[in-house]
C-alpha cells in the first residue's frame, strides 16, 4: 500500500508529471514557455506493469493572454490511455483521434526560425502534442493531465524506471513543489527498492512490494527519478492477469470479451549442460562510430571475446563502406585464437560509409559449414542507416533470408540499435524475423548494454518457443510469433478470450540442445476488475505494434488498410501511438482560459505567516459541505488532521502555537476534490 504521508500529501496539489515535465510551448524558436509552477508523479506498478499519471500546474507570465502547445516526452514503449485538462472549474478530457499528431513547434522568426535545440533535445524521439482551442489568461495556470502505461524493463530480476525531470534548461528557476510518490504490488519478494541519484527519499519494503517518495519545495528541476527494484528469483513461473468486461463495456467489443497478460519467466534447466555456440559479432565502424563509441564498441568486443564458452566457434566481422572479417570462417575457441581476436579488435578504426547487406551476407556464408547441432548466434549493431550497398528495408531483409535458404542454415540474429540514426524498423524486423530480439540503446550505454546481453543469450532458456493454450478459448495472441527466452528475461504475451475458466498455457521449444517444455494453469477471470482495467490497452498497444511492424513492409494499399485498421484500435480503445493517432480538444473554443482561485484548488487562509490559529475562507458554494482537514509541514509529515468538519463561511483551526516556525501546507477534502494553501509560521 502507499505510504500515508506521501500519499495524502499527493493530493495536496494534484499537480502530477510523469516520465518527464510536459511543456507548454508558447514560441519554441524564442524559447518561450508557459512556467512551471508545480508538479507531481503518481507510479502505480503492479510487477512490472506500470500507469503513470502526470500532471502539471502552468502560469502565463507574459503580459498577453495567448494559445501554447502542451509538449510531452514519452518513451518508445509509452501507451498514452488519457488527457486531460482543468479550467473553468471542471476538468475537460481529450478525445482520441485517428489523425496523425500535428508536430509543429509554435514560433515565429526567433533564432532565424530554428526551434530552440534545448527543447528539441528535452522532448526526445516520441513526444506527444496536445493544442488546447482556448488561450490562457495573463496571470492564469491551467493543469495539465496526461496517464499512460508503460511496461517496465526487466532483467535478471532487476527492473528500472528513468523520469526525466530535469527541466533546467527551459525553466532555470524554481518549482514550487515537487513530488515523486512510486507504488510497487507484486506477489515476487522485493529484494531492494531504490531512488537512485536522490539521498532524501524514503523507501519501505512490504509483503505487497514497495512503496517510495520523495518530495522538493521552492528547488529547481534539475534532476532525474531513477528507480530500480529487484525481485527474487524463486518462484519464478507465470504471473497471470485477467479481467472479464463482459456486454459493452469496451466500445470494440460486440460479445462479452476477456483479456489477459501472462508475465512468464520459467525456471531454467541448471541440470544441463551450457549450450556450445558459432557465434559472430558484427561491429559498425562506419564514420558516425567515430571517437567514444569506437572505443565502447572495441572494449565490448573484447569482453565478448574474452568471455567465450569452451567448445564455441566465433569471428568477428567489421564493416563500414566495405566488409573484413578476424577470419574467413568461424575458428575454434582457443586461448591463441582469443589472443589474436584482442589484437584484431584493437587495430579497428571508424571511417567511411553504413553497407549493412553486404556485412550480413558475408556473416550468414560463413555458418554454411559448421556443426548444424550447435546455435548459430549473429549479434549485430550499428548506428545508422544503410548508405552503401542494398540500402532499402524490404531489400536488405530479402537478401537475409535469401542467404540463410542458399546455405541451408537457421541463425539467432540479435540487433542493436545504437543512438537516434539507427533504422529502427529495418532492425526491428530482422530480429523478429530471424528468432532474436532487437534493443535501442544510448550511445553512452554501448559497452555495459552490449556486454551484458551478451551473458544473457550465453545460456538461453527457451529458443523457437511455442505457446498453446487447452482449451482452446484464447484469441488473438500478441506477439506472434514468440520470441526466444533468455536468462534473465520474461516473455510478456497478451491477449483475448471470450469464455472464461481454468487453462493450461503449454509452452515448448529447445534450451542447451535438448527439448525442454513448461506447463501453468491459469484461472481467467469470469467478472471485471477495476484494478486491471488496463489490460485491454496493454493487448491494444501490443496489437498495434504487430501491425506496424506489417505497415513498414506493405505497399501503398496494403498500408492504407493497416493504417485504417490501427485508427480502429486506437479509437476504439483509446491508445494512442504517436505515429497515427493523436490527441485533440473537441470542446468549444472561447477567448481564454482564466482560473479562478475556486476552480484550482485553492483555499484563502489567513493570516500567513500565523502565530498560534488559522482561518479559513470558505467559498458560499462549500458552505454546509463536511470537509476533513490537514496540515503537512515542509517534509510531507502531516501534523493536525481533522475529520468531518461541517463547514461555514469561516473555518478556524487552533491551538497550532506548538508548531515550530516553518512552511505548511494546509488541505481541505471535500467530496473527493482537495482544496490547498500554502502558508508560515513564525
Amino acid at each position: 500500500m502507499k505510504n500515508p504521508i506521501l500519499s495524502t500529501l499527493a493530493f495536496l496539489l494534484f499537480f502530477q508529471v510523469a516520465y518527464c515535465n510536459g511543456i507548454g510551448i508558447v514560441d519554441g524558436t524564442e524559447g518561450v514557455y508557459l512556467q512551471v509552477v508545480e508538479t507531481y508523479t503518481i507510479v502505480e506498478v503492479t510487477d512490472q506493469i506500470a500507469i503513470i499519471t502526470a500532471t502539471q500546474v502552468f502560469r502565463n507570465t507574459g503580459g498577453v493572454a495567448t494559445p501554447f502547445k502542451y509538449a510531452f516526452p514519452l518513451n518508445e514503449t509509452s501507451n498514452p490511455i488519457n488527457l486531460r485538462w482543468y479550467t473553468g472549474g471542471e476538468w475537460q478530457t481529450a478525445e482520441v483521434n485517428a489523425n496523425e499528431q500535428n508536430t509543429t513547434i509554435p514560433g515565429g522568426s526567433g533564432n532565424g526560425g530554428e526551434v530552440d535545440p534545448n527543447l528539441i533535445n528535452y522532448l526526445g524521439d516520441y513526444p506527444l502534442f496536445f493544442s488546447p482551442n482556448d488561450t490562457l489568461g495573463v496571470d492564469s495556470l491551467i493543469t495539465m493531465e496526461i496517464t499512460y502505461v508503460e511496461l517496465l524493463p526487466y532483467f535478471l530480476g532487476k527492473v528500472s524506471f528513468f523520469q526525466r525531470n530535469n527541466y533546467s534548461a527551459l525553466q532555470p528557476d524554481i518549482v514550487i513543489h515537487q513530488q515523486f510518490d512510486f507504488t510497487l504490488r507484486t506477489d515476487r519478494e522485493v529484494l531492494s527498492a531504490s531512488l537512485l541519484n536522490l539521498g532524501n527519499s524514503t523507501v519501505a519494503i512490504n509483503n505487497e512490494g514497495a512503496t517510495i517518495g520523495f518530495l522538493a519545495g521552492e528547488a529547481p528541476a534539475n534532476f532525474d527519478y531513477e528507480v530500480e527494484y529487484e525481485l527474487s528469483s524463486e518462484g519464478l513461473g507465470i504471473n497471470a492477469l485477467s479481467t472479464f468486461l463482459g456486454d459493452s463495456t469496451e466500445v470494440c467489443a460486440d460479445v462479452k470479451e476477456g483479456y489477459f497478460t501472462f508475465i512468464i519467466e520459467p525456471e531454467s534447466n541448471v541440470n544441463t549442460e551450457v549450450i556450445e555456440k558459432n557465434f559472430t559479432l558484427i561491429i559498425d565502424r562506419s564514420g558516425s562510430m567515430s571517437g567514444d563509441k569506437i572505443v565502447q564498441a572495441k572494449d565490448a568486443a573484447s569482453f565478448i571475446v574474452q568471455n567465450l564458452n569452451p567448445g564455441d566457434k566465433f569471428n568477428i566481422i567489421d564493416f563500414s563502406s566495405n566488409v573484413t572479417s578476424f577470419a574467413p570462417t568461424h575458428v575454434d575457441y582457443t586461448l591463441t585464437n582469443e589472443n589474436n581476436a584482442l589484437s584484431y579488435i584493437d587495430n579497428i578504426l571508424a571511417g567511411g560509409s553504413t553497407n549493412i547487406s553486404e556485412a550480413l551476407t558475408i556473416a550468414i556464408q560463413q555458418f554454411g559449414a559448421v556443426d548444424p547441432d550447435k546455435a548459430n548466434i549473429i549479434l549485430f549493431f550499428t548506428d545508422g542507416a544503410a548508405t552503401a550497398g542494398v540500402t532499402s528495408t524490404s531489400g536488405i531483409l530479402g537478401i537475409v533470408a535469401d542467404e540463410i535458404l542458399m546455405n541451408e542454415t537457421n541463425v539467432f540474429l540479435f540487433t542493436f540499435g545504437v543512438g537516434a540514426g539507427a533504422n529502427e524498423a529495418l532492425l526491428t524486423l530482422l530480429a523478429q524475423d530471424n528468432n532474436g530480439i532487437v534493443n535501442f540503446i544510448e550511445p553512452e550505454n554501448l559497452e555495459e548494454d552490449l556486454t551484458t546481453f551478451f551473458l544473457s543469450i550465453n545460456n538461453p532458456v527457451l529458443l523457437n518457443t511455442q505457446v498453446t493454450f487447452s482449451p482452446d478459448i484464447i484469441t488473438d495472441v500478441h506477439p506472434f510469433p514468440f520470441p526466444n527466452l533468455y536468462k534473465g528475461q520474461q516473455l510478456i504475451v497478451s491477449g483475448r478470450y471470450a469464455e472464461a475458466g481454468d487453462i493450461n498455457v503449454h509452452i515448448e521449444g529447445q534450451a542447451f540442445n535438448v527439448p525442454v517444455t513448461y506447463d501453468f494453469e491459469v484461472s481467467l477471470a469470469d467478472t471485471s476488475n477495476i484494478a486491471l482495467s488496463f489490460l485491454p490497452k496493454i493487448w491494444a498497444k501490443q496489437k498495434i505494434d504487430a501491425l506496424q511492424l506489417e505497415y513498414y513492409l506493405a505497399d501503398q494499399a496494403g498500408a492504407e488498410l493497416i493504417q485504417a485498421e490501427i485508427d480502429t484500435l486506437s479509437e476504439c480503445y483509446g491508445v494512442v501511438d504517436v505515429e497515427f493517432s493523436s490527441f485533440e480538444d473537441n470542446t468549444v473554443e472561447t477567448d481564454e482560459l482564466v482560473e479562478s482561485d475556486l476552480a484550482m484548488g485553492i483555499l484563502n487562509v489567513f493570516p500567513s505567516p500565523f502565530i498560534d490559529r488559522i482561518q479559513i475562507k470558505i467559498p458560499d458554494v462549500l458552505v454546509g459541505a463536511t470537509a476533513n482537514l490537514s496540515l503537512f509541514n515542509a517534509q510531507g509529515q502531516r501534523v493536525v488532521y481533522a475529520t468531518s468538519l461541517h463547514l461555514e463561511s469561516i473555518l478556524t483551526i487552533e491551538d497550532l502555537a506548538a508548531l515550530p516556525p516553518g512552511i505548511y501546507f494546509c488541505q481541505l477534502e471535500i467530496d473527493g476534490k482537495i482544496y490547498l494553501a500554502k502558508i508560515s509560521k513564525i
